[in-house]
C-alpha cells in the first residue's frame, strides 16, 4: 500500500513539477523525455514497493524468487567472483 502512496507521490512530482519546469524551455526534448519515462518511473516504484513486502512478509517470502530476476535459491552455491 505504501508503494501506492509513493507512486502516487512521483506521479505528482514528474506531473506537475517536473513538466512546469519543462514547459519553461524552448525545446520540446525535455517535455518529451519526462513523457516518456513517466509511466515505466511509477511501476518501477510499485514494483520495488511489492518486492520490498514480499522480502518482508514471511508467508510470502517463497514467491520473492519468481519476481526477481536471477535470484538465487537459499543454499545454492555463489558463483565465483570475476
Amino acid at each position: 500500500m505504501a508503494s501506492v502512496i509513493v507512486a502516487k507521490l512521483a506521479d505528482l512530482i514528474l506531473g506537475q513539477t517536473l513538466k512546469a519546469l519543462a514547459g519553461r524551455t524552448s525545446t520540446l526534448f525535455d517535455d518529451r523525455l519526462i513523457e516518456l519515462l513517466h509511466r515505466p518511473v511509477i511501476q518501477t516504484v510499485v514494483f520495488f514497493g511489492v518486492l520490498v513486502a514480499l522480502a518482508f512478509q514471511p508467508v510470502l517470502q517463497p514467491l520473492a524468487p519468481m519476481l526477481c530476476v536471477g535470484a538465487r535459491r537459499e543454499g545454492a552455491p555463489r558463483p565465483p567472483p570475476g
